[in-house]
């Protein structure tokens, strides 16, 4: 397997490659440090919104159990970036504490060009959502707005 650059020499685009593309899944993001891979939800483009909401409201349930304060992270990647922030605004509704962090990743796709697979790195946009749970403030939990808000 040979790997194209993700620019070439002079600052530009590399060109595109033409192919059968195979898309792999992002890999595991190393900056979520002690985090418990439990406390971290994957945000997908295809996955429904209200399904997306429940799973991260039972995160955040679970974690009221405590007094302590816990941190829950949504990743969403591309085309997830907007679901993700949809998520977020709907915890800061509720009266949670939410920061926003950008980035950009660097997947891997497989290309099947007829004589041969290459690989093809490319750059993604990431953007991770850190919400912090707090024992002693209390929250609205509310998964649907009311009839008429958006």
């Amino acid at each position: 397997m040979s790997e194209t650059p993700l620019m070439n020499t002079a600052g530009e685009k590399a060109e595109k490659v033409k192919g059968v593309i195979h898309k792999r899944p992002a890999p595991p993001n190393p900056s979520h440090g002690s985090a418990n891979l439990r406390d971290v939800l994957q945000v997908n483009a295809k996955s429904p919104f209200i399904s997306l909401l429940k799973r991260a409201r039972s995160i955040v349930m679970r974690l009221h159990t405590g007094k302590k304060r816990h941190v829950v992270k949504f990743i969403g990647l591309g085309k997830a970036i907007e679901k993700t922030l949809s998520l977020a605004l709907r915890f800061q509704d509720m009266g949670y504490d939410v920061n926003f962090f950008t980035g950009t990743k660097i997947v891997i796709d497989d290309v099947d060009k007829g004589d041969g697979w290459t690989t093809n790195k490319r750059l993604v946009s990431e953007i991770i959502v850190s919400i912090t749970v707090d024992e002693k403030k209390d929250h609205k939990v509310v998964l649907m707005p009311p009839d008429g808000a958006k």
